[in-house]
């Protein structure tokens, strides 16, 4: 979860949060760096994105079984 887009494990909640918003999304990257472009676009998750792979995808889970 240290890394954005190459951390080897899961797509980190930041990167995901950058990835699945497209052009916009890397430009706000490219702007700002990628720990305030995810924290701009997914605010809710921002104190995961220097948490465990664990710790993420629990939270990931809960937001899913919410849906």
């Amino acid at each position: 979860m240290k890394t954005w887009h190459t951390c080897d494990t899961v797509h980190c909640i930041a990167g995901w949060a950058i990835h699945l918003s497209g052009p916009a999304g890397y430009a706000l990257e490219r702007i700002c760096g990628s720990a305030v472009a995810g924290a701009l676009l997914l605010p809710s998750a921002n104190h995961l994105f220097h948490t465990t792979n664990e710790k993420a995808i629990e939270w990931a889970k809960g937001v899913l079984a919410e849906k």
